[in-house]
C-alpha cells in the first residue's frame, strides 16, 4: 500500500532518487514516536529506490491514519 498521500508533492520528488524514472512508492517502517509541539514522527521508506524521510505529523492526523500505518508496520 502507498502512503504518499501522507507526503506533499515537493517532498515526495525531492527525495527520490529515481525522478526520472520512478515515481516513489512510501510506506512507514516505524510507529511513529511523540516530538515536541504536539506531533508524532514516522519514518518512511522508498519501496522503489530505497530513500528514507522522517514524516512529522500533527497527533490528530497520526490517529486518523494510525490503523493503516500499524498495520503496515507489524506485518510480516
Amino acid at each position: 500500500m502507498k502512503f504518499n498521500h501522507l507526503l506533499t508533492e515537493k517532498e515526495q520528488l525531492y527525495f527520490c532518487k529515481n525522478r526520472n524514472l520512478i515515481i516513489c512508492k512510501w510506506k512507514p517502517v516505524s510507529e511513529g514516536y511523540t516530538s515536541a509541539g504536539n506531533n508524532v514522527c514516522v519514518s518512511m521508506l522508498c519501496d522503489e529506490c530505497g530513500s528514507r524521510i522522517d514524516k512529522f505529523l500533527h497527533s490528530e492526523d497520526y490517529k486518523i491514519h494510525e490503523k493503516l500505518i500499524l498495520s503496515e508496520v507489524n506485518d510480516v
